[in-house]
């Protein structure tokens, strides 16, 4: 492992950030400190699961994006190579031109708003 990445695997004690906290009178902001500081940063690429060789130990992965994103470029290179992406793209815009494909969250949204009364102050 770089050293880069083996430095930032070592986790700050839990006695530390809580004395840390309790001495100072501005919010601290832990990177693997525990729960004692007053905010957490999580960087998106370990939650998301971005990386496949590491993860910081206090990071919980909620996804493992990466294979996904590596299935879908691979998919899709195959796709061009096999000549089935791109199609002829004047047919693929006139059927999509006079119909709703996918229903917009927007457009629900704002026929449930329809009709309701904004308090104004």
């Amino acid at each position: 492992m770089p050293e880069h990445l083996r430095s930032c695997s070592k986790r700050f004690p839990d006695t530390v950030a809580e004395a840390v906290t309790s001495q100072l009178k501005i919010p601290t902001i832990g990177i693997g400190a525990g729960s004692h500081c007053d905010g957490q940063v999580l960087v998106s690429y370990d939650v998301l699961g971005l990386f496949d060789t590491f993860a910081p130990p206090f990071a919980k992965q909620y996804a493992q994006l990466g294979q996904v994103i590596v299935r879908a470029a691979k998919d899709y290179a195959n796709d061009v190579r096999e000549g089935l992406f791109p199609k002829s793209t004047l047919k693929q815009t006139s059927d999509l031109a006079g119909s709703r494909v996918i229903p917009s969250l927007n457009d629900r949204a704002f026929e449930e708003l329809k009709g309701a009364r904004v308090p104004v102050r």
